[in-house]
């Protein structure tokens, strides 16, 4: 949230009418509509490419696309051009590049890495951050003007794009224990793959991750004779 959907879609009607005439009242209506359609359009490519690029390759493009609008939306406002057509192009733009990978994608991959309790932390998280930014978006946007806030924005896509090239894995056509192998860099001798794909049947995700870390900070524990036994018991 804390990357700009809000500020987009809330404020979209005061941006598309800035800078036009009185006579030109249905153009922030039409141009409304029409950023409607591509949001629709965004999930849409999303769906049709995350089968065959995978999720992290989409979130580097999509926090890349939308690092570049929003550096450009602000760039034109401190260049006094604000209202322009250029910037109204931009915002047009902006749910593509969004939806195209952190707004389709953001949901599917924290319930393939993260554990229910986990996932409902960040989803819970993920709202919090939403109000804030509503409730406080006209302020900040007075003290710093639109175009301020979306540098804000700029830094936040520029951080989520760090994040998503050396942080994140790819998950495309992985089991969770395959997942959880590489996140806790668990080697085939620790744990066989078939005993941890066993201990995430009989046990939460969750419970699998901290047999996980115990058998990588004490692996005499889990010697393969109590492998199976320690990761089915908890």
């Amino acid at each position: 949230m804390l990357i700009g959907i809000n500020s987009v879609f809330i404020f979209s009607g005061a941006i598309f009418a800035e800078g036009l005439d009185d006579s030109d009242d249905q153009v922030p209506v039409i141009l409304n509509s029409v950023l409607g359609i591509m949001n629709v359009l965004g999930m849409a490519i999303s769906i049709k490419l995350v089968g065959k690029y995978g999720r992290r390759s989409l979130y580097m493009v999509s926090f890349s696309l939308v690092f570049a609008a929003m550096l450009a939306f602000a760039i034109i406002g401190y260049a006094g051009a604000s209202g322009s057509w250029a910037q109204k192009i931009l915002i047009l733009v902006w749910p593509i590049a969004f939806n195209v990978g952190i707004g389709s994608l953001t949901y599917p991959y924290m319930s393939e890495i993260l554990p229910d309790r986990a996932l409902g932390i960040a989803v819970f998280l993920n709202w919090i951050t939403s109000f804030l930014t509503i409730q406080f978006f006209l302020d900040i946007s007075n003290a710093i003007e639109i175009h301020g806030l979306f540098l804000i924005h700029t830094a936040v896509a520029f951080v989520g794009l760090l994040v998503a090239k050396f942080l994140m894995i790819e998950t495309k056509g992985k089991s969770k224990a395959k997942i959880i192998r590489e996140y806790c860099n668990i080697k085939e001798e620790d744990i066989p793959q078939d005993k941890l794909e066993q201990s995430i049947k009989k046990d939460s995700m969750r419970n699998s991750i901290i047999q996980v870390k115990e058998a990588i900070s004490n692996p005499r524990k889990f010697s393969v004779a109590k492998e199976n036994k320690q990761l089915t018991s908890v």
